[in-house]
């Protein structure tokens, strides 16, 4: 009998493992096509009001977004960001520095960014200047990481 019981184990498991995995794909499908018609509904809406041309422009200003925040803030990481670290980390200098100089990339941003590019990010953010400040951070970890690993090849004796 234990041996009757263990064959049908070894047989019955398969057999439930393959239908609870056509189970999940089938939810998985049927899901997808509903959201699939879910967003050609909101992609009709959204041509119907002209909204589509608000987002291609959003679109296009948060690549250039991207493009100004990589340049100001790895410009302003080679020429003081990276050397200012090391001195609040030696204790000259303040940590409320380091916030200045965050506040100046912004500023430099703000300045860099066309009109237009600022109009077509508010009118599609509650808060432009956090989403700004928001990009900064995201792309401060590689260029700090990238200013560092080219600073420590080019000296590598120093360190």
């Amino acid at each position: 009998m234990r041996e009757f019981l263990q064959a049908a184990k070894d047989v019955l498991t398969p057999v439930v493992l393959l239908a609870l995995l056509y189970a999940l794909a089938y939810i998985l499908i049927k899901g997808s096509r509903i959201a699939a018609e879910g967003l050609e509904k909101l992609r009709g809406e959204a041509e119907a009001s002209g909204r589509t041309a608000q987002a291609a422009a959003f679109k296009l200003a948060v690549t250039v977004l991207d493009g100004v925040a990589n340049t100001v803030v790895s410009v302003m990481e080679s020429q003081k960001a990276y050397a200012l670290r090391q001195k609040v980390k030696d204790g000259e200098a303040a940590p409320e520095d380091l916030k200045a100089l965050s506040q100046e990339a912004y500023m430099r941003i703000i300045q860099m960014l066309d009109v237009q590019v600022r109009a077509d990010l508010d009118s599609c953010l509650a808060d432009t200047e956090t989403y700004i400040r928001d990009k900064i951070e995201e792309v401060l970890p590689q260029i700090k990481a990238a200013y560092r690993e080219t600073v420590l090849e080019a000296t590598p004796g120093e360190w």
